[in-house]
């Protein structure tokens, strides 16, 4: 299915999600005589945006990527590409003095960077290859460098309980396909959906919440989407 209609489907329960959680912080902060902090101590956004607006843009290329219609993996290692090459390029810019200088070095990168939607992804390689060589030869952009691999090795690490999990998971469906209550399951919601669709979501919906006792999120979503999801497209 196109992404846009994958955000379509999304967006009330996203809606309701986020309400649900907006609306159980604020019982438990009521609850906890928790008060919120004045207006003048607040952060502002706009501040932030201002200093930092560069970081939007790999998550803006990864949007239009999604919606462009090209693949999930694909889109989101481009905007892991994007990144480095926004992260690596900072301490260059930071040696270039005038600020027009600055502007005209950050306009040839983005276009180098961007290059890659029609000559390939090597060219996007190279850009990154090239700014690593560059940032090897002083100081700051050795530092960076540093950051950024201590940064991967964080990232590997966090996603290691991610990775058992889903191969946890693959066992799971597995079993329940050979075992055939996979088939069962899906016969016993497509039977009840004939008659009641309603009924058949909330059945799935207590399925999820039963294997979200014990399962982390990701895994149980994958199982349940694995499960109740053939069937409910049967419908």
């Amino acid at each position: 299915q196109p992404y846009a209609e994958v955000v379509k489907a999304a967006i009330i329960p996203a809606l309701l999600y986020f309400g649900a959680c907006f609306w159980q912080v604020y019982l438990e902060a009521g609850k906890a005589g928790l008060q919120g902090m004045a207006k003048a101590d607040l952060p502002n956004p706009w501040d932030a945006v201002r200093r930092h607006w560069p970081l939007v843009l790999p998550l803006a290329a990864l949007i239009y990527l999604l919606f462009a219609g090209y693949t999930p993996i694909f889109a989101g290692t481009m905007g892991l590409a994007l990144t480095i090459v926004l992260i690596l390029g900072t301490p260059l810019a930071a040696l270039i003095g005038p600020l027009a200088f600055r502007i005209v070095f950050w306009l040839g990168l983005g276009l180098a960077a961007a290059s890659f939607m029609k000559f390939g992804v090597n060219i996007l390689s190279l850009v990154i290859a090239g700014l690593i060589v560059a940032c090897v030869t002083f100081k700051g952009g050795r530092e960076t460098l540093q950051i950024c691999v201590d940064s991967l090795a964080e990232g590997a690490k966090n996603a290691l309980p991610v990775g058992i999990a889903c191969a946890i998971v693959g066992v799971v469906i597995g079993t329940l396909t050979l075992t055939g209550i996979a088939s069962t399951f899906i016969g016993w919601i497509i039977s009840i959906g004939e008659n009641n669709l309603f009924l058949s979501l909330v059945l799935t919906m207590l399925t999820c919440l039963v294997l979200g006792m014990g399962i982390p999120t990701i895994p149980n979503y994958i199982i349940t989407s694995s499960l109740a999801g053939p069937a409910l497209l049967s419908l």
